[in-house]
């Protein structure tokens, strides 16, 4: 479902590339580019940033504390899936409006 979820997020942003006044500001490609081109890669940089950082790590870490909830085996301590799941809440309240911002994907949001 995750994966799913990550393939339709990058479809969005293919389509969404070739409307220029959703996030003009294309700082993280290069400006010799054509500029639907550099959005997309705008896009998918902050997509991938924000799945590596935020949403995979997540479910990692909290999925396990749910599989032991429900009697089943884990292999990491309850304090390491406590301390990743603090770690990726915070994440996502301090990295991710930042990515946002800085991203160039502001208009958008």
């Amino acid at each position: 479902m995750i994966a799913w979820a990550f393939l339709v997020w990058l479809g969005i942003g293919a389509l969404m590339a070739h409307i220029p006044f959703l996030f003009p500001n294309r700082i993280l490609a290069d400006p010799q580019i054509n500029p639907g081109d550099g959005r997309y890669l705008t896009w998918f940089s902050g997509t991938i940033g924000f799945w590596m950082g935020a949403v995979v790590p997540w479910n990692v870490f909290r999925g396990k504390i749910h599989l032991q909830q429900h009697g089943e085996n884990v292999q990491r301590s309850a304090f390491t899936r406590t301390l990743g799941t603090i770690a990726v809440v915070l994440v996502w309240l301090l990295a991710v409006p930042v990515m946002v911002v800085k991203g160039g994907l502001w208009p958008v949001f």
